[in-house]
């Protein structure tokens, strides 16, 4: 009894290990397939996509101001006010150059809420537009030339795109900048370079008189 059952085991395991061998072989089969398909499939995996070259433009608005101010934590009130304004357009493509004085998110943050939202208001858009362009003028002013020009006159006089005056003083503080109503601040970061001019950063929100 012992025999035909070590027998009948026997058979079994057989049976087992001839039908493994039967699926290896079926998996060698398709392994086969496969792999007689690999080499293709390996070769268009290889294959490496031609890197697209930027156009001049496209160059050009990744070194844009408007693209430096909106990458620059410390101006993203500034940056949000500029889109809600739809302005972008000027400051990302075109060639100026352009020299933007910029309040600094802080310096917003020392202003009421209640002149933001005023300021913000979509029926005051032309006075938005108005409120940003006394921050830009045209030419450019990085902090060489500019620092040249107050060593050599005392004060520097610019006209802003929005027809008022900004008067830079040199200060021991640093470069200091007034506007008609004689508001006052201070230029934080000078130099941020784009393609199509300069911005400097302040610590002081100018033009809400």
């Amino acid at each position: 009894m012992n025999k035909y059952l070590v027998l009948s085991l026997v058979v079994l395991l057989f049976t087992a290990c001839k039908n493994e061998v039967k699926e290896g072989s079926s998996d060698s089969d398709k392994t086969d397939t496969i792999t007689d398909a690999s080499p293709m499939n390996t070769e268009v995996r290889r294959v490496i996509p031609v890197k697209k070259e930027l156009s001049e433009l496209e160059k050009n608005q990744v070194n844009s101001l408007m693209t430096k101010i909106m990458l620059n934590t410390e101006l993203r009130t500034f940056s949000s006010i500029t889109v809600s304004a739809q302005m972008t357009d000027m400051l990302a493509s075109e060639e100026g150059p352009f020299t933007v004085f910029v309040p600094e998110s802080l310096a917003f943050n020392q202003v009421p809420q209640e002149t933001i939202n005023e300021l913000v208001n979509p029926s005051n858009k032309e006075g938005l537009v108005n409120f940003l362009n006394g921050y830009i003028v045209d030419g450019l002013y990085d902090a060489e030339s500019i620092t040249a020009q107050l060593a050599e006159k005392g004060s520097l006089s610019l006209e802003s795109r929005a027809g008022t005056t900004l008067t830079l003083n040199q200060t021991t503080s640093g470069i200091q900048i007034e506007d008609s109503d004689g508001n006052k601040a201070r230029v934080v970061q000078a130099d941020i370079v784009g393609f199509n001019g300069v911005v400097h950063s302040l610590d002081a929100v100018l033009g809400l008189n």
